[in-house]
C-alpha cells in the first residue's frame, strides 16, 4: 500500500454508557495514523451521558484525530439513517460503519484497509466479531438464493455474500454508485441489502479474519430471537423488501413464494409451540409490510435493476450458499438457549 487514505469511521451511538468511551478509546489507541483517522458519532437522541463521558476522558486524545464530530439527533432516527447521515459528513477514501459496543484491536483497521486499497475488485471488508467472552460472534456471513442467512468459521481470508454492520469498511466509491442504507429499513437486514446491491454492480465482500474486534452484543436489544418481537417484525419486513428489489424477475417469482410459505409455517410453529402470540403477529406483519407499501419498493426495484445492477444473478450467486434447513432450525435452537450460532464446516467458494 502506497499511501494510507484517509478512514472515516461512523459510530452509531443510544443510550451506550461508557460502552462509548471504550470503542472510541480503542479506535484512536489502534496503529492507524491519527491524522489519517475521521471520527463521526452520530447520537440517536441518547438520554444517558455516554457523549460528556466520552468527550471529557478523550479531548486531547481526539484532538490528535484528523477530524472529530458529534452529531447529536433529538430523536432516534435508527441504524440507517444515522449511517446516512455520517454518510454526508464523511471524507474518507474508506469509510466504516461501527456500533458503539465495538473495541477494535490495536491493528485491525490497518489490515482491513490494507485489502482494500490492494484489491480493486473488493469494494467491502467484514471485520472478525468475537464477544467480550473471546467466542466467535460474527465471521464469514453468507446469503443463501431466498435471502436467509447463514454465519460461517474460516481462518482465511474469503469471499462472502455480506458483512455483518457490527463493523463493516466500504470503498466511498461503493457507496458513490449504489447509494447508502435504505431508510425505510431503520434497523435489520440492511447491511444484507446494502452488500447485496454492491455485489450487482461486480464488487467483492471479504471477510477478514485477522481483523478483529470485539463486539458487546446485546448490550441495548435483548440477544434473543424469542425476546426481540419488533425487531423480527422489523427483519421479516426488510427480508421480502430486498427480495422484491434486488432479485431478477424470473427469480423473484421462484424464490418468493418459497420464503412466504417458510415465514407463515415459522409464525404457526411459534404460535403452536411456543404459544407467543405476540412474537406470532410480528412476524405476520412484517410478511404483509412491504405489499402494503408495494408502490415505495417498486420504485426502488426500479432504481437498482435499471441504475444499479450491473451483473446477472447467476454471478451473484455464486457468493451464495444452499438453503440450509438444518442450520436455520440450529440457528433457533441456540436462539432459544441464548447462544450465538456459528457452522464450523466451511461453504464451498473461493478463498482469496
Amino acid at each position: 500500500m502506497k499511501m494510507l487514505p484517509l478512514v472515516s469511521i461512523i459510530v452509531v451511538s443510544y443510550n451506550a454508557g461508557e460502552l462509548l468511551l471504550e470503542t472510541v478509546s480503542s479506535i484512536v489507541a489502534c496503529s492507524y495514523p491519527k491524522n489519517k483517522l475521521e471520527i463521526i458519532i452520530i447520537d440517536n437522541a441518547s438520554k444517558d451521558r455516554s457523549i460528556q463521558i466520552t468527550l471529557n476522558k478523550l479531548q486531547k486524545k481526539l484532538n490528535e484525530v484528523k477530524k472529530f464530530m458529534v452529531i447529536k439527533n433529538k430523536q432516534n432516527k435508527g441504524w440507517c439513517k444515522a449511517i446516512n447521515e455520517g454518510l454526508k459528513l464523511a471524507q474518507g477514501d474508506i469509510i466504516i460503519f461501527s456500533n458503539h459496543d465495538v473495541i477494535y484491536i490495536k491493528d485491525s483497521i490497518y489490515k482491513i484497509v490494507n485489502y482494500l486499497m490492494n484489491n480493486k475488485d473488493i469494494g467491502v471488508c467484514q471485520f472478525f466479531s468475537l464477544l467480550s467472552s473471546g467466542e466467535p460472534d460474527v465471521a464469514a456471513c453468507y446469503l443463501d438464493r431466498l435471502g436467509y442467512a447463514y454465519n460461517f468459521l474460516s481462518s482465511n481470508p474469503v469471499f462472502v455474500s455480506f458483512g455483518e454492520a457490527v463493523a463493516i469498511a466500504v470503498k466511498k466509491e461503493v457507496i458513490e454508485k449504489i447509494g447508502g442504507l435504505d431508510e425505510d429499513y431503520f434497523i435489520e437486514y440492511e447491511d444484507q441489502d446494502f452488500c447485496w446491491r454492491a455485489l450487482l454492480t461486480g464488487y467483492k465482500i471479504l471477510f477478514c479474519p485477522e481483523a478483529v474486534v470485539y463486539h458487546y452484543r446485546g448490550s441495548i436489544q435483548k440477544p434473543i430471537y424469542f425476546l426481540r418481537e419488533e425487531r423480527v417484525m422489523l427483519y421479516t419486513k426488510n427480508h421480502i423488501a430486498t427480495l422484491l428489489k434486488n432479485l431478477e424477475i424470473k427469480n423473484l417469482l421462484f424464490y418468493l413464494p418459497l420464503v412466504l410459505t417458510i415465514e407463515i409455517g415459522k409464525a404457526m410453529y411459534i404460535l403452536a409451540s411456543k404459544r407467543n402470540l405476540k412474537l406470532f403477529i410480528r412476524i405476520l406483519k412484517g410478511i404483509l409490510a412491504p405489499f402494503l407499501n408495494l408502490r415505495s419498493v417498486v420504485l426502488k426495484r426500479q432504481n437498482v435493476q435499471k441504475h444499479i445492477r450491473r451483473i446477472p444473478d447467476k454471478e451473484v450467486f455464486k457468493y451464495f450458499v444452499p438453503f440450509m434447513l438444518k442450520h436455520q432450525l440450529n440457528y433457533l435452537k441456540y436462539q432459544q438457549e441464548g447462544r450465538r450460532y456459528l457452522i464450523s464446516v466451511n461453504p464451498s467458494l473461493k478463498n482469496m
